[in-house]
């Protein structure tokens, strides 16, 4: 006989966008393992989170370049 499963021995897991459990569904079987969030709002909530800190990385990062090399040119042109 085929195992059958109730929603008790269901595995779970925790929802990366939100914190909140949530259950194995049929659909998933295949990509479980790749599964992070509850349902597409959760996915789209996530997906704007880590393009916001993306975003401001890179501004940080282009901030100190641009620092850095105003330093440098300022010194090139003292030693001329």
């Amino acid at each position: 006989m085929e195992k059958r499963y109730t929603k008790s021995t269901l595995p779970e897991k925790d929802c990366a966008a939100c914190g909140w459990p949530f259950a194995w569904r049929k659909k998933w079987a295949r990509d479980w393992d790749d599964v992070k969030t509850c349902s597409e709002r959760c996915k789209s909530e996530l997906r704007r989170r880590e393009r916001k800190i993306r975003i401001a990385a890179s501004k940080d990062c282009n901030v100190a370049g641009n620092a850095s090399q105003s330093q440098s040119s300022a010194g090139a042109g003292a030693a001329k």
